[in-house]
């Protein structure tokens, strides 16, 4: 027996001890020989290294000297029916469309060549604490990688993780952790950007450990995510976004939350029992960062193909980004056909308005008066723009400075209408206006008034 299975065995011999003391004393035994019975199948028990590796049947020890950590590999096909982990893949020939990634990772374009799909290593981590700081530890950590064919289309898609038993083994777990990246150019994670790459690299500095790999490019879905996603769920995490978008359900999963206390417990007593869930937890959301990168390159590449975008949270998402990339003209298209499938009065609401500004933005003007006429119809709180719209177009376009005058008398009109209705009934009729509003409008109405008798005379 090598000096560090015999550190184990008197470890464990010593929280045996403990335990069965502590239920002495709490009166779990009637008689202090049965607590000596329960000592003694404790005893019994296979050592440590096989109860781990009978709990995890596809894990191996890789070892240097006294360290030691368990290395775990899956290989899924994309779409696979019969496999441990779901990774279903919208398009494979959206991994072909490298200028993409950039929109994911503006720092992609720095590099030297095209970033491919067999680049990108998928990243995920499974820690002692969810709240940060220098004392936290991933304790596993998953990685995963597309293999391409001849063809140069994804053909498997690996996943390795890395589980250490104790925290001593840390060092050796980061120097092969380190070593398996170096050939990737880049990382994908869900809000890895935030959290789990900022971890390894600060693990890293406490080893002595200072690789320069966590300066490469990090594709973080989480905030395309949230683009797409924000307000159609209740949340937008990773088994969130399963859930919704890809219609996968986790069997016997393990909340993130329960998982530090899992792994301790583990460290404590030696009972692997509640490990297999946490390795299932952090393969499947391996799996499921390369089914999202899948899902994001399409709608990237593709938003206005029927079937791609189904909600309306994904139209609005999508306009946002091709207003934000100067394309106007495609953010219209986009927010006209979200309109069509929209539930909600105030999400319809605050579209129409963003679309009339988009056509005002592109001097489309018959359209934009076409939605403020309509919007008229609609409480202050919600047509109150389109008055002061309207106004400010028959001003400063078609000159009609009586028309624009009577628009900013009727919102003055309704504002006080709606102010005595709510007196009366004791009820709001909607969101107040913003501050300052009738001093503005009657500043408009002012100089209308002006300029629509220097015209007459």
């Amino acid at each position: 027996m090598d000096f560090r299975s015999r550190m184990d065995d008197i470890n464990r011999r010593k929280r045996q001890q403990e335990d069965i003391l502590k239920a002495f004393r709490e009166g779990k035994f009637d008689h202090i020989y049965r607590a000596s019975e329960l000592f003694e199948r404790r005893e019994a028990e296979p050592p440590r290294e096989q109860r781990l590796l009978e709990a995890l049947p596809h894990g191996r020890f890789e070892e240097d000297g006294d360290s030691r950590f368990v290395l775990l590999e899956s290989r899924l096909k994309p779409d696979g029916a019969e496999q441990a982990y779901k990774l279903p893949i919208d398009s494979a020939e959206a991994f072909d469309r490298h200028d993409l990634f950039r929109h994911l990772a503006p720092d992609v374009e720095d590099l030297d060549e095209p970033l491919r799909v067999s680049d990108i290593a998928f990243v995920d981590t499974e820690t002692t604490g969810l709240s940060g700081g220098t004392g936290m530890v991933a304790f596993l950590i998953g990685v995963g990688w597309f293999e391409i064919d001849e063809q140069g289309r994804p053909s498997e898609f690996v996943i390795e993780q890395y589980f250490i038993e104790d925290f001593c083994h840390e060092p050796l777990m980061l120097d092969r952790l380190v070593e398996r990246l170096r050939p990737f150019r880049a990382f994908c994670t869900y809000n890895g950007k935030t959290f789990d790459l900022p971890l390894l690299r600060t693990r890293g500095v406490m080893n002595r450990l200072r690789p320069t790999i966590w300066r490469k490019p990090n594709l973080d879905l989480l905030h395309f995510s949230r683009r797409l996603w924000r307000g159609a769920f209740e949340s937008v995490s990773l088994s969130a976004v399963e859930a919704n978008v890809f219609e996968l359900t986790r069997e016997k999963d393990v909340g993130g939350a329960e998982i530090p206390a899992i792994w301790l417990d583990f460290v404590r007593t030696g009972r692997c029992e509640r490990l297999l869930p946490v390795l299932h937890h952090n393969a499947q959301d391996i799996a499921s960062l390369g089914s999202l990168l899948s899902r994001l390159l399409l709608c990237l590449a593709e938003p206005e193909t029927p079937g791609v975008l189904t909600r309306a949270s994904e139209f609005c998402g999508m306009s946002r980004w091709y207003e934000q990339q100067g394309d106007r003209q495609t953010a219209a298209r986009l927010l006209e056909r979200g309109l069509e499938v929209m539930r909600e009065a105030a999400e319809e609401d605050a579209a129409l308005a963003k679309l009339a500004l988009l056509h005002r933005r592109e001097k489309a003007w018959d359209r934009a008066v076409e939605i403020w006429e309509n919007m008229l119809q609609r409480p202050l709180s919600v047509s109150h723009a389109a008055y002061v719209e309207l106004a400010k177009y028959y001003e400063h376009q078609t000159k009609d400075f009586g028309r624009a005058a009577e628009l900013v008398q009727q919102c003055l009109r309704q504002m006080e209408l709606e102010e005595e209705l709510s007196r009366l009934t004791g009820r709001g009729m909607g969101p107040a206006v913003p501050p300052g509003t009738v001093e503005a409008l009657a500043h408009r109405l002012e100089r209308l008034e002006r300029r629509r008798a220097r015209t007459k005379s």
